[in-house]
């Protein structure tokens, strides 16, 4: 999932902490912003409701 969209150029992290990064895809599919796990391999804590508006452009 991931990696179909980094293969995009559409991924981002927005900032990173010790424990879990904030990851925006604009992929059509998996759009929307993540928090991921640093600790367990990119595994997806929860999904960030979040408008993608200031961070599209």
């Amino acid at each position: 999932m991931m990696i179909l969209c980094a293969l995009q150029g559409i991924v981002r992290v927005i900032f990173i902490k010790r424990i879990s990064y904030v990851l925006v895809m604009e992929c059509l599919i998996f759009r929307g912003i993540y928090l991921v796990s640093v600790k367990n391999k990119g595994k997806i804590l929860k999904k960030i409701q979040k408008k993608l508006e200031k961070y599209s452009k």
